[in-house]
């Protein structure tokens, strides 16, 4: 992972909840915004950033 604070071989993901609005810690919003393949877009009152995510994994979750 390429976001501060995360230990090599560990890899932070964003779940999606259906909000429009996510908070996330700005380090991950760097490694986002920072991705070749990011996809910017902007309009009058609000920044959002696409990657897309082609590939398969099984997801477990520590809370």
């Amino acid at each position: 992972s390429d976001v501060e604070g995360m230990q090599k071989g560990r890899v932070f993901t964003l779940i999606e909840t259906g909000m429009n609005l996510a908070y996330i810690p700005s380090d991950a919003a760097d490694a986002i915004c920072m991705n070749e393949e990011a996809v910017h877009a902007k309009t009058i009152d609000r920044h959002s950033w696409y990657v897309l995510c082609l590939s398969q994994a099984n997801l477990s979750s520590t809370f």
